[in-house]
């Protein structure tokens, strides 16, 4: 029974250090992947403009990893995909390379029908096998663009904003494409600025200018941002001889911004539990919903005396809502304390420190703590102070550190505990072997041999001593018999 209870153990541990050694391969193979798995093709994008009956000639690069050898099949798709050829549609590069090419031959036709960007996508795809199709791996692909012109004069284009600060320049960039067959002898853009409420609140022109065929210009205006914080909608409409185009685009001004408007507390009496009417004010022109305090008092040395989390509510654009937030004063002595607010409302949060006088019957705010450190101008035109908000990306980006330390931690712990449990493993294994050794066997069987020869020799020495001693003993007890019947006899003679 003990031999097998052994056996079971032993067969456990095998078990787990096998388990163990299953896991850290796992985890090496998927650190390890990110980089065996590397495959990339430049340019992954190439636009041609459409001649009839042309000939382009051009070749991919496919970058990979230089330690292995890899295969790939290449084909084409899309609308012009029966245009395109390639020297070889099977290639095979060897180790020791990182990247290798694809040339490739596209015959246009006398003519396209569909006007516009036209997309041939080249596919590289990883196999294992001889033939095509057999067993794919990895796969990317490629873009190439032909562009189409539109008949007569047709143009399109896009906008980028750049800019938003208040009361400073903002700048519209219109990009703008002649993608038709004739030169385009006027173009002009108009960009409006729109509030939420579809009131325009700015408008600019631009100069004109020409465009010719298959090319493209930068049309730029700019606008002085006198207006409050918030979100605004850019209508760009491009004016190109007799035909117009027009884009919309979303912009901000300034930062999604609330202020701590007020704060108090009434009928109050210390060792009960305190109410904070907490006043905010949305400074942004669009509603915030879900916006939420995490409050807590502190003491002078920095010790938290309580917390508490108020519940969501919702500010109209440049509205103000209050909140309530809850303090048990038991065991609180009168004296100065420390608020700290931490405000969330969208993507953003700010932090706010109010300093606070507790009394017998009335906690009052320092209002100078109220202010903030940014101000903003509010609805009416007149500035507010306000906290600078924090946006939740920065802590993101700590949460991220951390996560990536964890990892980091974790795989080494695992090596290290792999490395133990399989050292222990053969060193058991090693002492197994030497106990099953036949030489071992005989020499240890020898051993006990001879021990118990030496033990029988000595067991049966001792037996002959024992003899030896007790004939000793008899022979001297009969002497004394003897010699004390001759005394006593001697005694009792007269």
């Amino acid at each position: 029974m003990i031999k097998k209870q052994k056996t079971g153990k032993r067969t456990c541990k095998n078990k787990l250090v096998l388990l163990f050694t299953i896991i850290f391969l796992l985890i090496l193979i998927v650190l390890s992947s990110s980089f065996a798995c590397a495959l990339g093709v430049i340019p992954s994008r190439k636009y041609y403009d459409f001649e009839s009956n042309s000939i382009i000639n051009n070749e991919l690069t496919v970058m990979k990893d230089p330690g292995s050898k890899f295969t790939a099949q290449v084909y084409a798709k899309g609308e012009l995909a029966e245009y395109i050829s390639f020297e070889q549609e099977l290639i095979t590069s060897d180790a020791g390379s990182g990247s290798f090419n694809i040339p490739y031959t596209i015959n246009l036709p006398t003519n396209i029908e569909s006007a516009g960007n036209n997309m041939i996508e080249i596919v590289v795809e990883e196999v294992q096998g001889e033939g095509i199709g057999i067993g794919t791996l990895l796969s990317i692909s490629a873009q190439v663009i032909i562009k189409v012109p539109y008949p007569d004069k047709y143009a399109e284009g896009k906008i980028s904003i750049k800019g938003n600060k208040v009361g400073e320049p903002v700048y519209f960039t219109n990009r703008v494409y002649n993608l038709g067959s004739e030169d385009i002898d006027s173009v002009h853009a108009n960009v409006e600025i729109i509030d939420p409420d579809d009131n325009k609140v700015g408008e600019v022109k631009s100069d004109s200018t020409n465009i010719a065929t298959k090319s493209e210009t930068n049309i730029v205006t700019s606008w002085i941002a006198d207006v409050p914080s918030g979100e605004y909608t850019s209508v760009s409409t491009i004016y190109y001889d007799s035909a117009t185009y027009q884009i919309r685009k979303k912009f901000s001004i300034g930062l999604m911004e609330i202020a701590l408007y007020n704060l108090n507390v009434s009928s109050f009496n210390l060792g009960e539990v305190a109410k904070f009417d907490i006043a905010l004010l949305n400074l942004w022109n669009t509603k915030l919903d879900n916006v939420y305090i995490k409050f807590g008092v502190y003491d002078d040395s920095g010790k938290r005396l309580g917390e508490y989390q108020t519940l969501p509510v919702s500010i109209a654009a440049r509205g103000i809502s209050s909140t309530d937030a809850f303090w048990y004063t038991k065991d609180i002595a009168p004296g100065k304390y420390k608020l700290k607010l931490e405000i969330y409302y969208g993507d953003n949060m700010f932090e706010k420190e109010v300093e606070i006088i507790v009394g017998m019957d009335y906690i009052e705010p320092v209002m100078e703590a109220i202010s903030g450190q940014i101000v903003s101008r509010g609805a009416d035109g007149k500035d507010v102070n306000i906290a600078q908000p924090k946006s939740r990306s920065d802590k993101e980006k700590d949460n991220n550190v951390l996560f990536i330390s964890v990892i980091v931690i974790s795989v080494l712990m695992s090596i290290i505990v792999n490395v133990f449990l399989i050292k222990h493993y053969f060193n058991r294994r090693d002492k197994k072997n030497n106990k099953n050794n036949p030489i071992e066997v005989y020499q240890q069987k020898n051993k006990l041999r001879n021990n118990d020869t030496q033990y029988t020799q000595l067991s049966q020495n001792q037996s002959i001593l024992n003899s030896s001693d007790t004939s000793q003993n008899i022979s001297r007890e009969t002497n004394g018999e003897q010699g004390g019947s001759e005394t006593d006899s001697n005694k009792y003679s007269f």
